[in-house]
């Protein structure tokens, strides 16, 4: 449908081939996609011809064991001499976008080393915005100071005709690409369930080993009179 909004939010965004077809022909046709993540599948991001520059990468994975330090982000709408810093203490926002094509590109905001971390591509008759710092969407990040402001703003931007906003859930779960669909896959996203799928593998194994074997000794025949 055109003009509706599509919202990923997602510490990373992993593609397949039909998800990259489905998306540039959703935004093709006149609608706006939005993906906020540290990380955007390359196969996205090189067919829009924009480079992303992934500092997170070189960190640790898990974000609690990262030095916290102050932090903030700008929107490039407001007037360089009254930008706003909406910030809080958490993982440093550095991800940003180079390298892209000024001619078809808005820049919308930036972190605070000056990188442009907030970006609008145009495509078709539609727009992909992207947003390299999902923890701004965070309840930690909006209920700090007035920084509820920051997503006021960028809502704002989206067209007032928009008639319908998806919330997209799928790619917050999706850890990588699985073009097939794997049921071993499926249950390392669900740690209970792999643990179980396991034990009950354990299971059938120790009952083939001993509970396959004949629980009666063998009667013999006996010859009748």
């Amino acid at each position: 449908y055109n003009n509706s909004l599509y919202i990923i939010l997602s510490k990373s965004v992993f593609v397949g081939q039909d998800d990259l077809e489905s998306m540039m022909n959703y935004v093709g046709n006149g609608n706006t996609l939005l993906i906020s993540a540290e990380y955007i599948d390359r196969k996205l991001i090189d067919t829009l011809g924009v480079e992303l520059n992934d500092m997170t990468s070189q960190l640790p994975v898990n974000e609690y064991n990262i030095k916290k330090r102050d932090t903030w982000l700008s929107l490039i709408q407001e007037p360089l001499s009254s930008q706003k810093k909406y910030g809080f203490y958490f993982v440093p926002f550095v991800n940003s976008f180079s390298d892209f094509d000024s001619s078809a590109t808005q820049i919308l905001g930036s972190n605070e080393e000056n990188g442009t971390n907030f970006i609008a591509v145009d495509h078709g008759k539609g727009k992909f915005i992207l947003h390299t710092a999902p923890a701004a969407f965070s309840n930690y990040f909006l209920l700090t100071d007035g920084n509820k402001e920051y997503l006021e703003k960028i809502f704002s931007l989206f067209k007032y005709e928009t008639s319908s906003v998806y919330w997209d859930n799928y790619y917050r779960l999706r850890t990588r690409v699985d073009e097939e669909f794997s049921l071993i896959a499926f249950f390392k996203k669900h740690p209970p369930l792999y643990f179980a799928f396991w034990l009950i593998i354990a299971g059938l194994l120790l009952f083939i080993a001993f509970g396959g074997k004949r629980k009666q000794r063998f009667i013999p025949e006996k010859i009748p009179p």
